[in-house]
């Protein structure tokens, strides 16, 4: 087999081995499944026509990598062509390099086909009700041993299809070569799935594949990725008391014992079926250049604090999310959504170890008259400095620091008296590790170093 790649900006024709090659799609065919093995034949085709194109080399000594082809045949799926031949050129200002993105995308692939084929054995049903049949349940057994899935994958139809939304927004940006700031707004949800946030996407879909593979190597599964629920502020710690079980939320606003319920999409949802739940909410934002603790998709304002308002602007929406996860935490319970018969909000266990992380990673930047410099993404703080993302995040909301205040009673029934310990709860990913853990399953390539952008 030949093909040619770019090197010192000539075309050099290079063979592999038909054994390598042999090798490579005996691999693949046991690691493939499904609409991917479907397309293998496809991605390779347009592999071997853009290897000229390819501009990074990490990516073209894996050229034969069944995981470069899994992480190619996922893109041309879910983004199409030119999304795909993008990514195998290189050039991005993604915050991974393009072997990491490959090793991510791939492991994901893998675990999605791992969890689609245990939910068809396990009696999950199909998108109209209908039953899998016998022999497709009877090819989802064989696909879990040829893809050596044991009992764990992505479970859950619902956590597929936000995981490939997540692949269709990183990879959309990808087709541009550019990659946009994360969206961040509960409220605003329609427009991040559609809209761009690349950077987001692909920091999402990194701690996706960090928290599988802690329950892989025993932690808790995922229960929901991007996971909906409902959180009520209480009025007082006597309507707290009454209304803790309480799952009509009518009922409970006609007796006064809510000043407001609330929606909430978390990013992740870890814990098991009828146990407390941790929720993880994630972020990847740059610094505003020259303020490196004030966050650039703010425009470098300070984080206002929330003042109850369910549509709250940019720099209050921060403090609006970490505010219900706050107080869903505190009280230790949140709800489902409203039952679609019964209007009823089921009423659900919440850890109080609630967590936000933020990537981090470098950025270049060269001030007016100055010399090229690397910078952090956005340095967090402490829970004491003014103005940095963990003084803002500690403070109550608007309205609730002495009891001349009306909102007083409500912040210390559903936050408590104390500011947030923003130390325990706003921490940054570990990345490096992540890439180690995907090495250390057989993901060779994640260990490239992180892209300066």
């Amino acid at each position: 087999m030949a093909s040619s790649h770019a090197a010192g900006g000539a075309a050099v024709a290079f063979r592999v081995s038909s054994k390598v090659a042999a090798a490579s799609l005996t691999q693949a065919k046991k690691r493939f499944t499904g609409e991917m093995k479907e397309n293998l034949p496809s991605a390779l085709g347009h592999l071997a026509k853009s290897l000229k194109d390819v501009n990074a080399a990490s990516l073209r000594k894996n050229v034969f990598s069944p995981r470069l082809w899994l992480a190619s045949t996922a893109i041309l799926v879910r983004n199409g062509k030119h999304a795909m031949i993008q990514f195998l050129k290189g050039k991005t200002n993604a915050r991974y390099s393009p072997t990491a993105i490959m090793a991510i995308t791939a492991y994901l692939e893998w675990e999605a086909s791992c969890g689609k084929a245990l939910d068809i054995i396990s009696g999950e049903k199909k998108k109209d009700g209908e039953e899998f049949s016998l022999e497709e349940k009877a090819e989802a057994q064989e696909a879990v041993g040829n893809l050596e899935c044991g009992d764990k994958g992505i479970r859950g139809g619902n956590n597929r299809r936000e995981l490939y939304n997540k692949f269709k927004v990183a990879f959309a940006d990808t087709a541009s070569g550019k990659f946009d700031e994360e969206i961040d707004d509960d409220n605003n949800r329609e427009n991040y799935v559609l809209g761009g946030g690349g950077h987001g996407a692909l920091f999402h879909m990194a701690q996706i594949a960090r928290y599988q593979m802690l329950h892989r190597a025993g932690g808790e599964p995922i229960k929901a990725i991007e996971g909906f629920r409902r959180v009520w502020l209480y009025t007082d710690e006597k309507s707290l008391n009454l209304a803790n079980e309480q799952e009509s939320q009518d009922d409970a606003k006609a007796a006064n014992q809510i000043a407001g319920a609330y929606s909430r999409y978390v990013d992740l949802i870890i814990g098991k079926e009828g146990e407390a739940e941790q929720w993880i909410e994630l972020k990847s934002f740059s610094q505003k250049k020259g303020k490196p603790t004030k966050i650039d998709y703010l425009q470098g304002k300070n984080i206002k604090r929330w003042n109850l308002q369910k549509k709250a602007p940019n720099a209050m929406s921060l403090h609006r999310q970490y505010s219900l996860d706050r107080a869903a935490a505190h009280v230790e319970h949140a709800r489902q959504g409203a039952d679609k018969k019964t209007k009823l909000n089921a009423v659900i266990d919440v850890a109080p170890n609630f967590l936000w992380l933020f990537q981090e990673f470098d950025i270049k930047w060269t001030p007016k008259g100055g010399s090229l410099q690397h910078v952090k993404s956005v340095e967090l703080g402490t829970r004491s400095a003014l103005g940095t993302v963990r003084g803002n995040m500690a403070n109550h909301i608007a309205d609730s620091d002495s009891d001349k205040h009306n909102t007083t009673e409500l912040r210390k029934a559903n936050m408590g008296d104390a500011k947030s310990d923003t130390k325990t709860h706003i921490k940054e990913a570990d990345s490096k590790q992540l890439l180690q853990d995907l090495v250390s399953i057989g993901f060779s390539e994640a260990l490239d170093d992180f892209q300066v952008n």
